[in-house]
């Protein structure tokens, strides 16, 4: 199978999955109808929406809170759960407050390397993804009443998880609210996509090398939300039909898939079978 066949096949499993979902249907005749023309208007960043790191890890404690408040109020004791909580708020401040310590004197460094060029990046991977898209590939006007926005909610540097206190891997993540309003005021796309790089540094490592992997991992959040984007305007723009056929392409793709693996098997047991005849 080609790649591109992989890649379509892929992409319409995941938009499948999405679909599922009321939210997340294809949009009507009607709705595409009034979408002859879109405009992108450029990210905007909402004004706190800059975090600085993030070193906070809750503990055993924390994992366990619903639970144990559960335990707590069937049999009367419903106070051990809050002092867990408190517990565990007491922890994760101690962590924050250890880290700042350490690594305060980066953060403006950090913040300004973020913050650089970060909204013109993002809208080149939104723009063409969009472009990227059969139903809006050619609809593009500067012009157009139809406004695809996508707002940055929240974005930072963040603990990895089970990470040393005094050797943290952090990594960037995104927040941001995708939506798209028609001529009609309709919003048709009102989405929360949320984006994590899968590259994770210390503070020393994002400091060094013209912080190469602090830009790293900022294009890879990034790329991480038009992804997300792109998964949920395949879900409103594909047909009914093109659904049921691309239900049916990944029926076909997987019963191959069990007969090649059924063949492969049969393959090993045969070569295994003739190597212990010969031996």
């Amino acid at each position: 199978m080609s790649f591109k066949k992989t890649t379509i096949i892929i992409n319409l499993s995941l938009a499948l999955l999405l679909s599922a979902c009321a939210t997340n249907r294809s949009w009507s005749d009607e709705q595409k109808a009034s979408l002859p023309n879109l405009r992108i208007a450029p990210p905007t960043f909402d004004q706190n929406s800059y975090d600085n790191p993030n070193a906070k890890d809750s503990n055993l404690y924390a994992k366990d809170t619903a639970g144990l408040q559960a335990q707590g109020n069937n049999s009367g004791g419903g106070l051990v759960g809050f002092a867990l909580l408190a517990i565990d708020g007491a922890v994760v401040a101690v962590q924050q407050t250890k880290f700042n310590a350490k690594n305060k004197q980066h953060f403006d460094a950090v913040q300004k390397q973020i913050d650089s060029q970060s909204e013109t990046q993002l809208a080149e991977k939104v723009t063409h993804t969009i472009l990227s898209n059969t139903f809006f590939a050619n609809k593009m006007t500067a012009d157009s009443k139809n406004i695809f926005k996508l707002n940055v909610n929240k974005h930072g540097l963040v603990r990895t998880a089970n990470t040393n206190v005094d050797d943290m891997k952090m990594f960037y993540g995104i927040k941001a609210y995708a939506s798209l309003i028609n001529q009609n005021s309709e919003e048709l796309l009102g989405q929360t996509l949320s984006g994590q790089s899968s590259t994770t540094a210390t503070m020393t490592e994002l400091m060094s090398d013209d912080f190469s992997v602090l830009n790293k991992m900022k294009d890879e959040a990034q790329q991480n939300i038009a992804r997300q984007l792109e998964l949920q305007l395949i879900t409103r723009t594909t047909s009914k039909a093109e659904k049921e056929a691309a239900t049916q392409l990944i029926k076909e793709q997987s019963e191959k898939n069990k007969a090649e693996q059924k063949a492969k098997k049969e393959a090993a047991k045969t070569a295994t079978d003739n190597e212990r005849k010969s031996s």
